[in-house]
């Protein structure tokens, strides 16, 4: 977001993000541009997860 205010785009629509066992999710649109960002943590010797919707 910082980028893009520094770039001169002062139009940034954020959707109000959501939070589940998965990560926290949040939609940005910028100069007709749509992202979708999940972000994710984890912890130290910890296994990855396998998504419910993954095949």
């Amino acid at each position: 977001m910082r980028h893009l205010w520094l770039d001169g785009f002062t139009r940034l629509e954020l959707l109000k993000p959501q939070v589940d066992n998965s990560g926290y999710d949040l939609v940005l649109e910028a100069n007709a541009v749509t992202r979708h960002i999940q972000l994710k943590a984890s912890h130290h010797g910890s296994s990855p997860e396998r998504s419910v919707n993954s095949s």
